[in-house]
């Protein structure tokens, strides 16, 4: 186990993602890369994901699908949004989709890492909720029996 946590990285630019995915194994996070936008959905269907960090490019409608696709699978999922064209639009539809940070190419690894920090640190509200809603349910089944 490592003491990181999980983290997704996926970007197009092999570059890019060979080097995050050797900073990222460095601090202890178990890394998992994708090389493309149906190889990330393929790791988080199949494993336990906390954050991902995630490239866009210019195309707004095809990142902003791949990022509701990923709300979709884990809406818990913290996602970090990298980008070396950002527009006000991509930026404002980013967050409309809960992304939890937005950071612009060139960005310093350091930075990168206290914003996965921040990530992993900020508590889960949506799982509280889940397990205020079945404590809810429970209660409310036992007093109508």
């Amino acid at each position: 186990m490592t003491r990181g946590g999980a983290i997704l990285v996926f970007d197009e630019d092999s570059a890019i993602l060979s080097l995050l995915e050797e900073y990222f194994e460095n601090l202890d996070y178990e890394t998992q890369v994708a090389h493309s936008a149906e190889g990330a959905l393929e790791i988080l269907r199949t494993q336990s994901i906390s954050v991902a960090v995630i490239g866009i490019r210019t195309n707004q409608t095809q990142d902003m699908d791949v990022i509701k696709r990923l709300v979709k699978i884990d809406p818990d999922l913290k996602i970090i949004l990298i980008s070396g064209y950002p527009t006000i639009d991509s930026t404002i539809c980013a967050m409309r989709y809960g992304v939890f940070d937005f950071i612009i190419k060139p960005f310093r690894l350091e930075q990168l890492e206290q914003i996965v920090k921040s990530a992993y640190r900020q508590p889960c509200f949506n799982m509280r909720i889940k397990q205020l809603e079945k404590i809810v349910a429970e209660l409310e089944s036992a007093v109508s029996t």
